[in-house]
C-alpha cells in the first residue's frame, strides 16, 4: 500500500501533505525518496513506536531536511483531532489509521470524512487505506490469513 501512498504527490496541487497513521515512516520514506522537495506531517498516536522507528528504522533521518529542502516533520498525537491542521490545508491527507488490524471506528463516522474534507487546499485529495484484517482468521504456517466461508457459511 505504501507504493500507492507515494504517488499521491503527483496528483494534488503543490503543498503539504499529511500521513496519518505515520508508523515506522515508509509512506514518508518513499515519498522523500521521489519527491525530495516535499514538506510532511506525519502523525503517529503511538510514541514507543516513533521512539523505535528513530532508533532502528532511520526515522530521524527523515526529519533532516533534504538537499531539496524536504523534511517529515513528525508529531505524536491523535491525527483525528481537530487541532491538527495547516493554515492554508493539505494538498493531500494519507490515511492509514488501524487499532487491532482493524479501521477505527470514527472512519466510519461521515462526520469524520467531512472534517478531513475541510482540511484539504482547494483540489486537495484523500488516499485511504481500507485494508485491515478480518476478525476470524486462521493460522497457516505461521501467518495469520483470512479465514474463507461458502456463500452459506459453511
Amino acid at each position: 500500500m505504501q507504493d500507492e501512498f507515494a504517488s499521491l504527490p503527483a496528483i494534488v496541487p503543490k503543498g503539504p501533505i499529511a500521513i496519518f497513521g505515520l508508523g515506522g515512516g515508509t509512506t514518508a520514506r518513499l515519498m522523500l525518496d521521489l519527491w525530495p522537495s516535499l514538506q510532511l506531517d506525519g502523525w503517529e498516536i503511538d510514541g514507543i513506536l516513533i521512539d523505535k522507528a528513530r532508533e532502528y528504522l532511520g526515522l530521524s533521518y527523515l526529519e533532516k531536511h533534504t538537499v531539496a529542502g524536504g523534511i517529515l516533520n513528525v508529531h505524536i498525537g491523535d491525527a483525528l483531532s481537530q487541532s491538527v491542521n495547516v493554515s492554508e490545508g493539505y494538498a493531500g491527507i494519507v490515511i492509514d489509521l488501524f487499532s487491532e488490524g482493524k479501521v477505527l471506528p470514527q472512519l466510519q463516522e461521515v462526520n469524520t470524512w467531512l472534517e478531513l474534507t475541510d482540511r484539504l487546499m482547494p483540489k486537495g485529495c484523500l488516499m485511504v487505506n481500507c485494508g485491515g484484517i478480518n476478525e476470524v482468521s486462521v493460522v497457516t504456517d505461521g501467518v495469520p490469513r483470512p479465514e474463507t466461508s461458502s456463500i452459506d457459511g459453511h
